[in-house]
């Protein structure tokens, strides 16, 4: 069984963020943790999962759209690190699940570069439920300019979600990167962001 601690660790750091002055942002702190809370509960099968707010979520992932949501790899125990609670930007679909880039492998500042970078291929500027991102792991692949994308591409199979699939609403894109609510298991965040820093180094980024 998944566990639910994951949750109550974010829960609290999102906490601790509301406290703080973030003017109009604060909104979005307390959108952030709202939805966190449904996810812990349909996790647990609480009857205080998510009612009259099905649209957040999603069955199938769409390209070009950011998620959240609680996973657990099939080889957990080969992988050297891994991440329970991904935010993911989807650049390709599969059968069995999807491609996408894992922002929770990079330093804020450096989810923001890529972001920037990112919102160039955006299928229009209104930032609302009818825009995405036009972009593919060929696109990314093929251009410097992508150069921190490259230690966050991660395939995820549908099978090892262990959570309803929330979907980041685009406006909410700049706020969810620079939470923290990420969640390694056998290495700290610390150690994660070095080690992309220096793959990225390494391909000459």
């Amino acid at each position: 069984m998944s566990d639910p601690n994951v949750y109550d660790n974010i829960l609290s750091l999102l906490d601790s963020l509301s406290k703080k002055k973030f003017g109009k942002a604060s909104k979005s702190v307390d959108w952030f943790k709202d939805k966190v809370s449904n996810l812990k509960g349909d996790m647990l099968g609480s009857e205080n999962s998510i009612l009259g707010a099905e649209k957040t979520f999603v069955s199938k992932p769409r390209v070009g759209d950011m998620y959240s949501y609680l996973y657990v790899p099939i080889k957990k125990k080969q992988l050297p690190y891994y991440d329970m609670t991904p935010l993911t930007m989807v650049i390709e679909n599969y059968k069995d699940g999807f491609l996408g880039l894992n922002l929770h492998y990079l330093k804020p500042k450096f989810r923001q570069a890529l972001l920037n970078e990112l919102y160039s291929y955006l299928n229009n500027k209104a930032m609302d439920e009818t825009t995405r991102l036009r972009i593919s792991y060929n696109i990314i692949s093929r251009f410097s300019r992508f150069k921190y994308a490259m230690p966050c591409v991660k395939r995820y199979k549908t099978s090892r979600i262990r959570s309803k699939i929330l979907k980041v609403p685009p406006k909410e894109w700049n706020l969810a990167i620079y939470l923290p609510s990420e969640t390694f298991r056998k290495a700290s965040k610390a150690s994660v962001w070095n080690e992309s820093i220096n793959k990225i180094r390494k391909k000459g980024g």
